[in-house]
């Protein structure tokens, strides 16, 4: 498995991206450290001191620690100073994953930069760019959509991508064993 940092911010509107980070985050903690590995914070109602008092807590826990504070675009740049004092003195088997949907605050990216920490942002694609990524993430479906079909799909179902990607794991199920679908077959 590859090396982890000790922070990493996740940011953007890409949903699809930021849920996929989400996933692969839960997956690795409960691979190596089984059900329930994974610290999770609704930022809404928990302060970055709460997470900060996680990440110095000590713990009798073997291996690496997970922690994933979601939404923490609910935070204010002047309530953080107690978090960043905990990303630098964090043990060295721990890491955080904080997720913020839009822009996150300067401080908070620093912060994160001074751990060591890695930033990852993640846009939407544009209107314009949508049918691409459609193409691109039925191929990840083991699909072959053609432009059209992809235009298809984005003027029936709309153009969130949680919801166009959900439609193309839907669409990969009903043409299983086939794998090229046209404009008329999604339409279908």
């Amino acid at each position: 498995m590859a090396d982890l940092k000790p922070a990493y911010l996740v940011s953007g509107d890409d949903d699809a991206k930021i849920d996929a980070w989400r996933a692969r985050l839960r997956k690795r903690a409960e691979s190596e450290g089984g059900a329930g590995a994974l610290h999770v914070f609704d930022c809404s109602s928990s302060p970055p001191g709460e997470v900060a008092a996680e990440l110095t807590a000590l713990t009798f826990a073997t291996g690496t620690r997970y922690l994933l504070a979601e939404g923490a675009e609910a935070w204010k740049a002047g309530d953080l100073e107690p978090l960043e004092q905990a990303l630098a003195a964090m043990a060295p088997d721990t890491v955080l994953v904080v997720i913020v949907r839009g822009k996150p605050t300067q401080r908070l990216c620093k912060a994160i930069e001074k751990a060591g920490g890695e930033l990852r942002e993640y846009a939407a694609p544009k209107p314009w760019q949508l049918p691409k990524w459609v193409v691109e993430r039925a191929r990840e479906e083991g699909l072959i959509l053609d432009n059209e079909a992809a235009k298809s799909l984005i003027t029936i179902v709309g153009q969130r991508q949680q919801r166009l990607a959900r439609e193309l794991e839907k669409l990969a199920l009903v043409a299983h064993p086939r794998t090229q679908l046209g404009a008329e077959d999604v339409e279908e």
